[in-house]
């Protein structure tokens, strides 16, 4: 009787690193600083325009979004409990 075939190895799942966000962080960056000196300093106010309103809808969404979300899941489980009855 032949001998019964081993069991495959299972490979293991490639490891998470942040070396791909670093190297991606590192090239905007780059890219940035290269527009910052080809438009002689009229790229900045650009983005610091961008960022301010960047951060005014990131804060709004911190606030409304999960406030809203919150108060219609609470709405609906109201709906649902009062649907039982």
């Amino acid at each position: 009787m032949p001998p019964l075939p081993s069991k495959p190895e299972i490979p293991e799942p490639p490891q998470r690193s942040c070396l791909s966000l670093g190297l991606a962080a590192l090239f905007v960056s780059f890219m940035v600083l290269i527009l910052l000196f080809l438009t002689l300093g009229s790229f900045g106010p650009v983005l610091i325009v961008g960022g301010g309103i960047f951060l005014f809808a990131a804060i709004q969404y911190l606030i409304w979004g999960r406030l809203m979300t919150r108060l219609l899941k609470q709405q609906s489980d109201n709906d649902d409990q009062s649907a039982d009855y």
